[in-house]
């Protein structure tokens, strides 16, 4: 008997790829999500059609590239775009202690900014960053 038949869930599953998929992960690693490991929650999303194909992320690809956009000191609400979340997940992931960096994008676009005189503020409105970022780059520019 399954977890979700002694819970009195009968197989009327609609989609029994889902369904033996969850039960057999749920036989090898326990009723708790967060003890799965990270393949098995992308197939389980991928068979419950949860996200297309093609915008696979995994926890560890959301980690690492809301870590870089926010070194990048780019705001939440461009964050939250960006990653087409909301800015509360966003938010609710944000990193606490955060070493500003700067690609040599950035770096150029900074020093254009700075030649023709534009105010931190301004600049900050520009690029969309925080304006502890545009201050800190300044120094280093």
């Amino acid at each position: 008997m399954t977890h979700w038949q002694s819970l009195g869930v009968s197989d009327l599953s609609l989609n029994k790829l889902l369904h033996e998929k969850l039960t057999a992960i749920e036989n090898q690693y326990g009723y708790q999500p967060d003890n799965w490991p990270e393949q098995e929650l992308v197939e389980v999303q991928a068979l419950a059609d949860r996200f297309s194909e093609s915008r696979v992320y995994t926890n560890a690809w959301n980690k690492q590239y809301l870590k870089s956009l926010m070194e990048r000191g780019f705001f939440i609400s461009t964050i939250a775009h960006k990653m087409k979340r909301s800015r509360t997940w966003v938010t609710m992931r944000a990193i606490d202690e955060v070493e500003w960096t700067m690609t040599t994008a950035d770096r150029d676009e900074l020093k254009q900014y700075l030649n023709d005189g534009w105010s931190v503020n301004k600049i900050s409105r520009k690029m969309q960053r925080d304006v502890l970022w545009v201050r800190e780059m300044k120094e280093r520019v």
